[in-house]
């Protein structure tokens, strides 16, 4: 080859080298450039880093409860229906509100709210939740001072919230322990039950969150961890496998789409996940009545079993396979559980037929979210502190008597508690 040959090959090289490396380098920066980014969106909403849709930023995994509540939390949040926003906060157990004393002052009427985000109210100021605004309404009718702990964490069950209040709430002494049942609690026990330790007589021990690796596990994963962009990759393709190649049938509890499939007027055969899901109850009643407290149950029906309208946003039915414009109008989940704290012997507060026979109910519920309004929120509350006054013993002014103290095992104490699980009705 004579020398002007070879010179234009040398140069053709150097630009297809040059070539290359510029965009290799303009890879790097794009690269570099989304990297950071990601990190800014994940420090404002932790949406990158969160591995569950009911994580808005406000939950850490924990190897006892599978997830809960960042401890002494202070963000600003924007306010549903209200110019400014409000400040959620959590005191130094993680739960939303002020501290509490341990040991419970003996002036003091305490009660604990157990649930999900309905309890919690997240996305409505700390005051207007129904916690608050029924220990406002109970302290009208006390001489002594009520204190509600509001207790509610995201996509809670009661198989959770047994094994959040006997880690952390058992100590409070509550004298009344109130577990918000809830129509995702099914689906929710369904998910969570696979991570869950069980005892020799079938009680709950403990929910560890499966990304709380084992060290081996870590350091195999430390690549991905270490940037948010292969994590970010890596989970929208998982998402895109699961709900485009192998999406399960939408009536399936596998399913996202199946989330409340059991709630429909020919429902699939979900028996075996309901019961569970109930017996989920058990072990919180006993530990509250172990420490001398009374339970009660609350059940709040989901927006799609009120009003064809509600909770009609942007694909918030979608996510969860409820047609826009669909009610459910069958009582029998409404039934399951009332059953089922029937035979237990336990006090239930069915909130739902007043909140279907709401004039206005589409109001009562947020049009971005199956969540409680503000007004969602005041109703529930008048409506279980009635019930609380009417049925329960406490101190209340012009409330029921005072029933003997409970002895004895308990299949012994039908007869003291004369059908209570049935005072609803």
């Amino acid at each position: 080859m004579d020398g002007p040959g070879l010179s234009r090959m040398l140069r053709s090289l150097l630009r297809s080298i040059k070539q290359i490396v510029t965009a290799l380098i303009v890879l790097v920066v794009l690269v570099c450039f989304f990297e950071i980014g990601l990190r800014v969106y994940d420090s404002h909403t932790g949406q990158v880093t969160r591995c569950e849709l009911f994580d808005q930023g406000f939950l850490t995994k924990s190897r006892f409860c599978h997830h809960e509540f960042k401890p002494l939390l202070r963000v600003n949040v924007p306010a549903v229906g209200h110019d400014s926003d409000f400040e959620l906060r959590t005191n130094s157990q993680g739960l939303r509100g002020e501290e509490f004393a341990i040991p419970k002052p003996a002036d003091t009427y305490r009660i604990v709210c157990l649930g999900d985000e309905r309890t919690s109210g997240v996305d409505v100021a700390e005051a207007d939740t129904f916690c608050q605004q029924m220990q406002e309404l109970l302290q009208t009718r006390s001489a002594l001072k009520i204190e509600v702990i509001n207790a509610g964490t995201p996509d809670y069950c009661p198989l959770l919230s047994a094994l959040q209040f006997r880690q952390k709430l058992i100590a409070s002494q509550p004298d009344l322990v109130i577990l918000n049942w809830d129509m995702s609690d099914v689906w929710d026990d369904y998910c969570y039950r696979r991570y869950t330790t069980m005892g020799g007589s079938n009680e709950p021990l403990g929910c560890s969150h499966p990304l709380l690796d084992p060290p081996r596990q870590r350091e195999r994963n430390q690549i991905i961890n270490l940037f948010l962009l292969p994590q970010f990759a890596l989970k929208q393709g998982c998402q895109v496998w699961a709900g485009r190649v192998l999406p399960p049938p939408p009536k399936e509890i596998d399913s996202p789409t199946g989330k409340y499939a059991w709630l429909q007027d020919q429902p699939p055969d979900w028996s075996i996940y309901i019961q569970q899901s109930l017996e989920g109850m058990l072990p919180a009643r006993d530990q509250a009545e172990g420490i001398g407290g009374t339970f009660l149950v609350g059940i709040h029906p989901a927006p799609w079993q009120v009003a064809t309208t509600a909770s009609n946003g942007e694909r918030v039915r979608a996510a969860v396979g409820v047609g826009s414009g669909v009610v459910y109008r069958n009582r029998a989940p409404f039934k399951s559980v009332q059953t089922f704290c029937d035979e237990q012997q336990i006090w239930c507060c069915d909130l739902s037929p007043a909140i279907q026979a709401e004039p206005l109910a589409v109001d009562l519920y947020q049009q971005n979210s199956a969540n409680y309004s503000v007004e969602g929120h005041s109703l529930a509350a008048r409506l279980l502190a009635s019930f609380i006054v009417k049925k329960l013993q406490g101190p209340w002014v012009n409330g029921p008597r005072a029933v003997p103290p409970v002895t004895g095992p308990r299949n012994d104490r039908t007869a003291t508690r004369g059908g209570r699980g049935t005072g609803n009705r």
